[in-house]
This record gives structure tokens, sequence and C-alpha cells, in this order.
């Protein structure tokens, strides 16, 4: 947590007293993460009298970071006036490129367009004279196209126009440049080619082809099984695939704090896990089969999700967590928790500017940390209906306090309705998702039962989104 304050405090630092020159944006928020972030390891390994010096190298550290990215960041102009009375140009840069695509495509606003993440493997191009950083090899790129969607590692070539994504534009708005930067892509590029070049995906990078295929199975399964509405909205929980469609149904979920639902996140993970669990707990499997097999299924759903930062870490928790039996050590949540965090930060250091990561762990460290407390607490605990409707508000209350300033900074708005919405909205989405699920399953083996759930999951999920635009637009938000 102090690794991540302090970075955060570099920024709204620089913020605050106005970026200089920024330097190199990789540079500055990598290199001083990493070494902030290992300061304490190689400390301790020398000796345990530096500990103060350890934490102390993480603040400096962490903060330069922050302070010196911002800088870079801010400094960094999407567009160029070449007088004061004429309009502005925005810079860009074009030639021949070389992608690479390094995570699952999305549609795009207008149809038969998609946009993918992906790394710059080379570039012969020009730009705007005497304007820098230009494009470099390694550097990440959200890439625009048409045509058919590449897969995972497949090889993009054609001529590409690169741009600088746009900042900040108004103070409090969105700023979709550090946006991008917590997913590690610099540069908005658009590509003009016949087809995506899959021979070397097929050749070097079978697996994603068959991921691919899975994917796009379970995506028309969903189509063919449910109205479009309900389809986009599953496609979107289950699979994380956004469409303008999924982000319309998701505007009254958000404004009642329920946007988390519409996110791949722990909550999905734990449900998903329920599934797999439960049967194999009651056929009476040992716990290194109930273990490997939920291994093998929270690998494949990472995968299939693009190994978002939140599935990642609800799946390193749940796997570390469920491992500790078998290994014979104690369970300790929290604390495993704060190693993942530390160890995603020294992998992939741009993720403390991503909202969508910080979110989550704040609300898996609040609820660790209440249930922690809870335990530790000696008074006699109600039953039944009273003692669920207790434990589901205390979890409710738990993840919206510890992502309270994060929430308000990051829509600009808070609901008064959250806690309780969450407390009835999340036990009835989950029980349509666990129908969903088990319906799609059992259409394998029996495809009039399967209908059956399917139709129960509809009426679920259509009655939640009923019952959200309504309470949404009843109710105002504090802004």
């Amino acid at each position: 947590m102090l690794h991540l304050g302090s970075v955060l405090l570099g920024a709204t630092l620089c913020t605050a007293c106005g970026s200089g020159p920024g330097g190199s944006v990789v540079c500055s928020l990598d290199l001083l993460t990493r070494f902030s972030a290992v300061t304490p390891l190689i400390i301790l390994l020398g000796s345990r009298n530096w500990q103060a010096a350890g934490w102390i190298g993480v603040l400096v550290l962490g903060t330069a970071g922050g302070w010196l990215e911002t800088s870079a960041r801010e400094s960094r102009a999407s567009e160029i006036a070449t007088m004061d009375c004429q309009p502005a140009e925005r810079l860009q840069w074009t030639g021949p490129a070389a992608l690479r695509v390094t995570g699952w495509p999305s549609s795009g606003s207008a149809s038969g367009t998609w946009r993918a993440p992906s790394v710059l493997l080379g570039f012969a191009g020009n730009g705007s004279e005497g304007e820098e950083p230009e494009p470099s090899l390694g550097d990440g790129v959200l890439v625009r196209g048409k045509g058919p969607q590449p897969t995972p590692g497949s090889l993009l070539q054609g001529r590409v126009t690169f741009s600088v994504p746009p900042g900040l534009r108004v103070p409090g708005g969105f700023d979709y440049r550090k946006f991008l930067r917590g997913r590690s892509l610099l540069w908005s590029g658009a590509i003009e080619m016949a087809a995506p070049d899959t021979t070397q995906t097929e050749k070097f990078i079978q697996p994603l082809v068959w991921l691919n295929r899975i994917r796009s199975g379970i995506s028309r399964n969903l189509e063919e099984s449910f109205p479009p509405a309900e389809a986009a909205l599953l496609g979107a929980v289950l699979l994380g695939i956004r469409t303008g469609e999924s982000r319309t149904l998701a505007e009254p979920f958000a404004d009642l704090g329920l946007a988390h639902l519409f996110a791949v996140s722990g909550l999905h993970v734990g449900i998903l896990m329920g599934i797999v669990y439960l049967p194999l707990f009651y056929l009476g499997c040992s716990p290194n089969v109930r273990f490997g097999g939920l291994l093998a299924f929270l690998a494949l759903y990472a995968a299939l999700t693009g190994m978002s930062g939140s599935v990642v870490r609800a799946t390193g928790l749940a796997v570390t967590t469920l491992a500790a039996l078998p290994l014979g050590s104690s369970r300790r949540p929290l604390h495993i928790l704060g190693i993942l965090f530390w160890l995603g930060m020294i992998w992939l250091p741009c993720q403390v500017l991503d909202a969508g990561n910080r979110l989550s762990y704040l609300a898996a460290g609040g609820i660790l940390a209440v249930i922690a407390v809870d335990k530790t607490q000696e008074r006699p605990k109600p039953g039944g209906a009273v003692g669920w409707v207790a434990g589901g508000l205390t979890v409710s209350l738990a993840a919206l306090w510890f992502t309270l300033p994060q929430v308000a900074a990051s829509f600009g708005r808070l609901s008064p309705l959250a806690p309780c919405a969450n407390l009835l909205a999340v036990p009835l989405f989950g029980l349509g998702i666990w129908v969903s699920v088990l319906g799609l399953a059992l259409q394998c083996c029996w495809l009039q039962g399967g209908d059956a759930l399917l139709a129960v999951a509809w009426v679920i999920l259509r009655f939640l989104a009923g019952a959200s635009g309504l309470a949404a637009r009843g109710c105002p938000n504090l802004e």
C-alpha cells in the first residue's frame, strides 16, 4: 500500500505543481516503480537493521516515479498549432508497420470495425517534423481495423497511422491517455490491410487458436440461446466482450453502484468456481483432485477473458488460498493479496495507473480485512435469514467504503442506494449466471432441460435489468 500511495502521491504533486519537461514515459514509471517495489527485498536480504531504509526507499522512488511519469505523459502533445490564430492539427506518424496482437479484440463503434491491444514490431514511416517521441519498437498500440477480427498472436502488417491518445480535456474529466497507459498502450493506431496474417499464429501459437475457437463458440451459443440484450450482457460478464449494446445496458447498473457486475472480476471468478467446486465436493473427490480441477478451470478462464488484472488477482488469490491446506500451511488471504499486488507491480508497473485494477484490489482488501477483524470478535453471531442479510451487508459495505474515494474519482458520482442495491442484486445476479452456465452445459446432453434453464435465466436477467433501470431513474446520484 505504501508503494501504491507513493506513486499516486507523486502523480498528484506533479499535477498540482505543474508538469515540466517530460522524458520517456516508459523509463520513468517502469524503472523507478520496479526499483521501489524491490527495495524492501534488497534491504532485507542484506540486513534486518535496514528495514526503515527500505520503506523510505519505497516512498522516495515511488513518488519520483509517479511524478516523472505524469510529467512525461502530460507533456506529450496530441495536437499542434503552428500559429495562435490557426486551428490545431493532430500529430500523426504514418507508414508501413508490423504489429503483434497481444489480447482479445473488441468490436469498434462502427459496424465491421474492431480494436485490439498490440505491440509494435517494426515501423518505417514519418510524422510531424521535429516532434518527439516517435513510435519505437516494443511500444504498446491500441490498433483499429476493419474486416475479420484477429486472434491474440496474429501478425498485422500494413499501412498504420499512429497518434498520441487524447489526454485530460477538462479538470475532473476522463483521461483517455492515462486509461490506455494503465494497459501499457502508448499509441492509438489505425491500420489498412486486407486481413490479419494468421499463419504464424497457427504455427507457433496454436493454443491461442484453440482458445479463440472456444471463445467464439461460447459467444455464438449465447447469441443463439438468448435475446440480443441478454446475450450481450452475458458476453460482457462471462468473457469480457464489450459491445455498444452491453455498454448501454451497463449504464443504469453503474448509476446504482453496480458497475462491477459488468467488469469481469473476482465476483465472476467466485461464482464460476462454485459451479466447478460443488460437483467435485459432493462426488466425494479428494482435496487434491478438487484443487487440480479448479486450477485447470481457472487457468482456462483467465486465458479466455484476456488475463485482465482483476481476474489474475482473483485467480491467484483463490489458487494460493486453496493450495494452503494440501501443503499444510495456514491460510492468510490478506497477506497473499499483498504479495500478489507486489508481484503484479513488478511485472507490469503501469497497472498502478489502471483505476479498475486499483478498485479490484481495494474491494478485495476491504472485504478480507473486515472478515479478518470479524473473526477476532467473540460475540454471538445471528443465524438464519438475519445472519445471511447481516453477512451480505457487511461484505457490501466493506467493498463500498474501501473503494469509495476511487469510485468517486473514476465515475464522478456516488449512489446512496449502492449498499442495498449490492445486497439485493449480487445474489440475484449470481443466480442468473449459475442458471445460465448450467443451462448451456445441459444443452449438450439434454436439449429440452437446457432450454428450460436458459428460459429461467432470461427471466432473472431481464427482471434485474428492469429493476435496476427503474431504481436508477428514481434515485438521483451524489455528484
